[in-house]
C-alpha cells in the first residue's frame, strides 16, 4: 500500500468557490462524496486531504485543484499577515530614559 500525498485547504477558499457555485454545504459534500466529519478533521488538521480528496472538491465545486491550491495559497498569506500585524512589536513606541 502506497501512502498518498496530503494537502490542506482554507476553509475560506472552499466557502469562497462554494459560494461562487450556489451551493450548500450539504450539496457540495455530497457532490463530493464526504461526510461533515470527513472534512471537518481535515479542515482542523486533523487529517491531511489527498490529492484523490483536492480533486473531487474542486469538481463538486466547479473549479480546478490547481485553482483551490491557489486560493489557499492567498488565504494563508493573508492570515500570515495578519498575525504579523497584530503581534506586538518589540521596541516600538518604547520611550527610553535619558
Amino acid at each position: 500500500m502506497h501512502a498518498q500525498a496530503g494537502t490542506y485547504i482554507h476553509v475560506r477558499a472552499l466557502e469562497a468557490f462554494r459560494v461562487r457555485a450556489g451551493l450548500s454545504r450539504s450539496e457540495v459534500l455530497s457532490r463530493a462524496g464526504m461526510t461533515d466529519e470527513y472534512l471537518l478533521a481535515r479542515l482542523r488538521r486533523e487529517e491531511m486531504f489527498t490529492l484523490e480528496d483536492t480533486q473531487r472538491l474542486a469538481e463538486a465545486l466547479g473549479t480546478t485543484a490547481q485553482e483551490l491550491a491557489t486560493k489557499t495559497k492567498l488565504f494563508l498569506a493573508a492570515d500570515r499577515i495578519h498575525a504579523d500585524c497584530a503581534a506586538p512589536a518589540s521596541g516600538r513606541g518604547e520611550r527610553r530614559a535619558g
